[in-house]
C-alpha cells in the first residue's frame, strides 16, 4: 500500500515535465462552471503556513498576488457543527492512525478526498478556484508555500487558455468479458490523464446510463515475484446480473482537477450460463446376445434439456455418437443394436442443459465373450545398451489385447527360454537388465496374450550384444607448430578397428584441469591435423582424445606446447561498447571501425565465467562493426570481446566488457 500511495503522490508531481524532481507542484484548468481551478501537491504533508497563490498573463513577467493571506487547511472544528461537510473534512484531517497500515490507508483515503472532493480540498487548503477571469487570455499560476514566515518552494502551472470549456476524450479500448452472472471489465490505463475511473450501465442502446461503481475505480500496479509492475487482469467485475440479459456499458474517467471525461462508446455484453448439469452417474453397460443396454442415473436440475450417447472401440476414442436425436430427459436407458461378437465397446453419457452446456459421464464397458487368440507378434527389435538389453515391437490390433510375455535364452534352444515377467506387459516395449561384463549373445521371443489368456504364436526370435564399455587407446600427439595466423596440430591415431574420430582440446596452462573442446562437430578417424586460429597472442597447451563407434572416449594423449604471435602493429579495436534493452532480452554491441583494405573482419566473443577464456565465438566473421546478442537471461553476467583479423593473418582485439543483466 505505501508503495502505492508514494507512485500516485508522484505522479501528481510529474504531470508536466516541468514538475520533475521537485517537492512540490501545481496543475490548473477551466472548469464546466466557467472558473479555473488550481491544486498543488507536495511530497510531504502541508505544513500549517499555507501557501500563496499569483497568476499572471502568459508571456508576461510580473505576477499579480491572488489571495492577500495565506490559504491554510482550517482549523479542527467540532464534529457537532451545523456544516456536516466541514465537519467530516475536519474529522479525516485531523485523526491521523498512530498504526502504520492504517496510516497507509487514511494517506490514500486523503489524496482521494483531495482530488474527488471540491470541499474537502477546500479544507485542506489545496485548491483555490479564480472566477476573475477574461475569455481568451491565457493564464499561468504560481503557488508559493511559506515556512518559517518565508516563501519557500514554489511550483508554476502549465498555461490555461480561457475558452469554452470541454470534457476531455474518454478513456481508451474499453473491453468486456462475459461469464456466468458477471462482466469483467479492463481499458487502456492512462495515468497521465485520468486518476480514477466510472463505469455506467444501462438497459439499451440509447437510455441514460447509471453509474453502477459505489466508489471511484483504482486502477494500481503490483510487483510481481521478479519485482516488475503490473495491473490486474481485470479492474472491475459487475456481478449479479441475469444470464440471457444484455447490459450496455459506458466507461468515463476523471483527473487530477476532478473534472470527469466524456463517457466512451456504449458497449452491450450478453452474460449467459455457463455451469453444466451434473453428469450422469451410474452409467452401466451390459452384454445382451449382439446388443447393449446402457443404463444410468441422472440428477434432476431445472433447465436439464436431454442426453446424448457416444460409443468407441478403444478407451482413448474417438467416440462418435450413437442417438440420431437428443434421449429425453426422463430416460434411464438405451440399447445399442449394432454390437458384434468378439468386440469390446465403451460408452460414456452427456447430459446437455437448455443453454447448450455439457457434462460427461465417466466411461463404461461392455465385453462381448471372445475366444480367438491374438495375432503372432511382429517387429521385434532388440537394443544392447550398456548393462541392459531395449526390447520394442508392433502393437497388435485386436482391441481386447492384454499385453505381451517376453521370454530369454543364450542357447537359442526351444526348451532354454526363461519367461521373464509373470504379469503381462501392457507395452509396446521392455528393457531387460543384464551385468554390465556380460559379452555373449542374447536371443528374445515375445507371446502376445488377450484378456481371456488366449496367447499367440510365438514371435522370431531376434538376437542382441551388450554395448562395448571398453574405451580405445588415446593417440599420439606429435607436432603443435605455429603456421601463417593458426597453430597447427598434428597425431598419431590409435590402430584398433572401432576408432571413430578424435576430438582437440586447448587450455591456456599445461596443469589446468578445464580443456575447451575446440571441434564441435566430431573429426572422421582418417583426420589427424587440426588448425587453432582467432585467438589472443601466447603460450597454448593441446591434446587429443579418440572416441570409438560405441562412443567410449579415451584418456588425454601426451600434451604439446605451442606460443601463438599477434602482430602488434595491427591497430586494437577501439570504442567497445554495450547497451542492455529496455525490455532486457538483448545486448547492443558496437566498436570503433579499424580503417584499412587488408581488414578482413570482427567476431565477437563471450564467456559467463570471469575466470574462463573467451573461446565462445558468438558472431561469424564480420565486416560490420555492430552486433546484437538475443541469447541473454536475466540474473546472469556475461563478458564480452571484439577480436578484428586481417588478410595478412593478424589478430588485435578489444579490451574485455562486463554487462549484469538484472
Amino acid at each position: 500500500m505505501k508503495t502505492i500511495i508514494s507512485a500516485i503522490v508522484l505522479l501528481f508531481l510529474f504531470i508536466t515535465p516541468d514538475f520533475y524532481g521537485q517537492e512540490f507542484g501545481v496543475v490548473a484548468g477551466l472548469t464546466e462552471s466557467g472558473k479555473v481551478k488550481v491544486r498543488w501537491f507536495s511530497s510531504e504533508e502541508f505544513n500549517d503556513e499555507g501557501v500563496v497563490l499569483f497568476r499572471r498573463e502568459k508571456n508576461q513577467n510580473e505576477w499579480t498576488k491572488l489571495t492577500q493571506e495565506p490559504i491554510k487547511k482550517i482549523e479542527k472544528v467540532s464534529p457537532d457543527i451545523a456544516d456536516t461537510s466541514l465537519a467530516i473534512a475536519s474529522s479525516i484531517i485531523y485523526n491521523i492512525p498512530d498504526n502504520s497500515e492504517d496510516r497507509e490507508t487514511y494517506e490514500l483515503i486523503l489524496l482521494t478526498k483531495g482530488i474527488l472532493d471540491d470541499k474537502f480540498s477546500l479544507a485542506y487548503g489545496m485548491q483555490y478556484n479564480d472566477e476573475n477571469i477574461v475569455e481568451g487570455k491565457t493564464y499561468e499560476y504560481k503557488v508559493v508555500m511559506i515556512k518559517d514566515s518565508k516563501e519557500n518552494l514554489s511550483a508554476v502551472s502549465e498555461p490555461v487558455k480561457i475558452d469554452k470549456y470541454s470534457a476531455s476524450a474518454a478513456p481508451d479500448k474499453l473491453n468486456a468479458f462475459a461469464k456466468d452472472g458477471i462482466v469483467n471489465f479492463n481499458w487502456e490505463r492512462d495515468e497521465n490523464r485520468f486518476f480514477v475511473y466510472n463505469i455506467y450501465r444501462g438497459e439499451n442502446q440509447n437510455s441514460r446510463k447509471t453509474l453502477i461503481n459505489n466508489t471511484p475505480i483504482h486502477v494500481f500496479e503490483f510487483p510481481d515475484s521478479a519485482g516488475n509492475y503490473h495491473t490486474n487482469e481485470f479492474f472491475y467485475s459487475d456481478t449479479g446480473l441475469t444470464n440471457g440479459v444484455t447490459y450496455y456499458y459506458e466507461l468515463t474517467g476523471t483527473d487530477y482537477l476532478g473534472r470527469e471525461s466524456k463517457r466512451s462508446a456504449t458497449i452491450a455484453v450478453t452474460p449467459k450460463d455457463l455451469t453444466p448439469p451434473p453428469a450422469p452417474t451410474k452409467v452401466r453397460a451390459t452384454a445382451i446376445k449382439n446388443d447393449v443396454q446402457i443404463t444410468w442415473k441422472s440428477i434432476y436440475v431445472k433447465d436439464l434439456k436431454g442426453f446424448n450417447i457416444f460409443r468407441s472401440r478403444d478407451f482413448k476414442g474417438p467416440y462418435n455418437k450413437i442417438n440420431k436425436t437428443l434421449i429425453d430427459k426422463s430416460d434411464t436407458s438405451y440399447v445399442d443394436k449394432i454390437a458384434s461378437p468378439e468386440e469390446r465397446y465403451y460408452y460414456y453419457l452427456t447430459a446437455e442443459d437448455n443453454s447448450s452446456n455439457k457434462s460427461q459421464s465417466l466411461s463404461t464397458i461392455a465385453q462381448i465373450p471372445d475366444w480367438e487368440a491374438p495375432a503372432k507378434p511382429v517387429n521385434l527389435k532388440a537394443l544392447g545398451e550398456v548393462g541392459l538389453v531395449k526390447l520394442s515391437w508392433k502393437k497388435g490390433t485386436e482391441k481386447d489385447l492384454l499385453g505381451y510375455f517376453i521370454y530369454r535364452s543364450v542357447t537359442n534352444t526351444e526348451d532354454e527360454f526363461v519367461l521373464l515377467n509373470p504379469k503381462p506387459v501392457n507395452a509396446v516395449s521392455y528393457v531387460d537388465t543384464l551385468k554390465k561384463e556380460s559379452r555373449n549373445y542374447f536371443q528374445y521371443k515375445i507371446v502376445a496374450v488377450d484378456k481371456k489368456y488366449n496367447l499367440s504364436p510365438y514371435s522370431d526370435v531376434v538376437n542382441v550384444k551388450l554395448k562395448d564399455l571398453t574405451p580405445p587407446p588415446a593417440p599420439k600427439l606429435v607436432n603443435a607448430d605455429l603456421t601463417d595466423n593458426y597453430i597447427l596440430l598434428q597425431w598419431v591415431s590409435s590402430t584398433v578397428e572401432d576408432i571413430a574420430g578424435h576430438f582437440v582440446y586447448r587450455s591456456a596452462k599445461d596443469d589446468s584441469s578445464k580443456w575447451n573442446q575446440l571441434n564441435k562437430i566430431q573429426l572422421n578417424k582418417e583426420t589427424d591435423t587440426y588448425k587453432d586460429s582467432m585467438m589472443a597472442g601466447g603460450i597454448y597447451f593441446y591434446c587429443v582424445i579418440s572416441i570409438d563407434s560405441a562412443g567410449n572416449k579415451s584418456v588425454r594423449s601426451n600434451i604439446l606446447s605451442a606460443e601463438y604471435f599477434i602482430n602488434t602493429t595491427f591497430p586494437a579495436v577501439e570504442g567497445f561498447t554495450q547497451k542492455l534493452s529496455k525490455n532486457k532480452n538483448e545486448v547492443s554491441l558496437s566498436w570503433s571501425q579499424i580503417k584499412g583494405d587488408n581488414l578482413l573482419g570482427y567476431v565477437v566473443f563471450r564467456k559467463e565465467n570471469e575466470s574462463d577464456n573467451f573461446d565462445n565465438a558468438i558472431s561469424p566473421l564480420q565486416k560490420e562493426n555492430t552486433f546484437v546478442d538475443k541469447d541473454i537471461s536475466l540474473g546472469k553476467t556475461f563478458y564480452y570481446i571484439v577480436k578484428a583479423f586481417d588478410t595478412k593473418g593478424n589478430i588485435s582485439e578489444s579490451k574485455s566488457a562486463k554487462l549484469e543483466v538484472k
